[in-house]
């Protein structure tokens, strides 16, 4: 029977309320907190900081692409700027992926097997995922290119895939490691026509230059270009990765995923594997796919595995864009199972419920935890209401330390455009002397001038040990730490528990006045 459109909204419309819901219980345990990953404050910043007239780049230096900020200034429209944005636009953007994955397995199967696809997607790795990192984002984007995409495909409608070429350029704008999505869309337009004609093709290059071309002219308008080509593609493709060997990039590209069953519920891996199996192994006369479909399916493989694979680094959220993947395996897995013995039936009827089950035990467990029962803030309350005491209209705040979600509570703009310093201060994965190979010396000059030369009234140092214990160091760190023990005053001072466990200290030191 043919439902109608009405009918079809409603059943999405049902998904979705539960996928939220779902959702929404497995965040309990950390939804009072509303920074609990820092790089979610570092994402905060960047919108403040385009709300108040600054320019990125310019003013706010980012390795970040351009359009990493869409998602939570749209979000700012419907949620307002404050703490918990990120988490609200984090809370929707989950919803809508489990949505997409909802659609594309609803293409095949019937609505209850999509259901359950979509639902294993929001609760992959929960309750113990803290941040919304930028791979969930990509999500959006990769996963509904690939429903248009198949759209196009199923219906022979070349108008689909404008839609698809679209969203590949948003992403591609989001984020530098998005541009192998542009895959999906080309291979899905020789599965409708053959050869695209010029018209076609003309049609589909204008939809996906033009979020392109549209940042690019932004950029230049402002003046932002250069430094945009800097932060984004030198940095990354030079200093970012400045002690590592190509082999040390290739072995880390295979190694790195080893996450999708370290950090995974094992019983959702378990799931998703035999539906990898079913989606590529099973008898064409068998397979809901047709060979078109297959393609798109097969091709889908080679972003997924380049993604993670090009950050030289060695951290689980790079492999966060298999997940939907996973939950639309799991699909294959139980319309493929569904027509075996009744041991297996049993036997795979047994994996999903575990691996719905699991998120939700787990975050019952961990709200009862010892380290979130004895968590009473981590000392940013106390420092961002002394600061609101304190501060003057002209008063200037640069932060130094992991913490940009300050200068939203205080509602000041950054001193320094460095507010995320890893072009001058290497992260953490970086040790010892390898450390003076990932910082950008053009942008370390940069920002060691402007200290020199016009400090700002207050400084606040975010660290997690005492200073004399810190084991990571660059030059700008020291040159900021002289400046303060010979320039400045310490005023105020926080040092607690952190929800993680680990101690954060927040000190505030303010300029002292020059002697006449």
């Amino acid at each position: 029977m043919i439902k109608t459109k009405l009918e079809q909204f409603l059943e999405v419309l049902i998904a979705a309320i539960v996928f939220a819901v779902i959702y929404y219980i497995v965040k309990l345990p950390i939804h009072n907190i509303p920074i609990t990953y820092y790089d979610d404050g570092e994402s905060l910043y960047h919108v403040f900081n385009i709300l108040h007239g600054g320019i990125p780049y310019l003013e706010d230096h980012s390795h970040h692409f351009l359009g990493y900020v869409i998602h939570f200034l749209l979000g700012e429209k419907i949620f307002g700027l404050n703490l918990f944005l990120i988490k609200n636009v984090a809370f929707l953007n989950q919803v809508l992926v489990s949505i997409a994955v909802f659609l594309v397995s609803r293409l095949y199967f019937a609505n209850h097997v999509a259901l359950i696809a979509g639902l294993l997607t929001i609760v992959a790795r929960e309750p113990f995922v803290l941040g919304f990192q930028i791979q969930y984002m990509i999500n959006f984007y990769l996963y509904f290119l690939l429903y248009f995409s198949l759209l196009a495909i199923r219906k022979q409608n070349s108008s689909y895939l404008l839609l698809a070429y679209f969203l590949s350029s948003v992403a591609f704008v989001y984020d530098q490691r998005c541009l192998a999505l542009v895959l999906i869309p080309i291979v899905a337009s020789f599965q409708i026509i053959g050869f695209p004609s010029f018209k076609g093709a003309t049609k589909s290059l204008t939809f996906y230059l033009t979020p392109i071309l549209a940042s690019l002219y932004y950029l230049y308008k402002n003046g932002a270009l250069v430094p945009f080509y800097e932060q984004t593609f030198l940095y990354p493709s030079i200093y970012r990765i400045g002690s590592r060997s190509m082999i040390d990039l290739i072995w880390n590209a295979i190694c790195i995923h080893k996450h999708l069953f370290s950090h995974m519920n094992v019983w959702f891996f378990g799931s998703a594997l035999i539906g990898s199996i079913a989606l590529y192994f099973n008898a064409a006369n068998a397979s809901p796919l047709s060979v078109k479909e297959k393609r798109l399916f097969t091709v889908i493989l080679i972003p997924l595995l380049l993604m993670p694979s090009v950050g030289g680094r060695d951290f689980d959220y790079y492999t966060i864009t298999w997940l939907p993947f996973f939950g639309i395996c799991v699909a294959f897995g139980y319309d493929y199972i569904s027509k075996q013995r009744e041991a297996l039936k049993l036997i795979y009827a047994l994996l999903l419920f575990l691996s719905l089950l699991f998120p939700l035990v787990a975050a019952a467990g961990f709200m009862r935890s010892d380290m979130l029962q004895r968590y009473t803030g981590d000392g940013f309350t106390e420092v961002s209401e002394y600061l609101n005491r304190n501060l003057s209209a002209d008063d200037t705040v640069y932060v130094w330390g992991y913490r940009m979600d300050l200068y939203v509570a205080i509602h000041k703009l950054s001193h320094f455009p460095h507010v995320n310093y890893i072009m001058i201060h290497p992260d953490r994965q970086v040790i010892g002397e390898d450390r003076e190979k990932h910082i950008y010396p053009k942008y370390e000059d940069m920002f060691l001038d402007k200290l020199a030369k016009n400090p700002p009234t207050y400084f606040v140092t975010a660290l997690h040990k005492e200073r004399d214990e810190l084991e990571l160091d660059s030059k700008a760190q020291s040159e900021v730490f002289n400046a303060i023990d010979q320039r400045y005053e310490q005023v105020f001072e926080s040092k607690k528990d952190a929800y993680n466990g680990v101690i954060s200290i927040f000190t505030v030191y303010k300029l002292k006045p020059i002697s006449r």
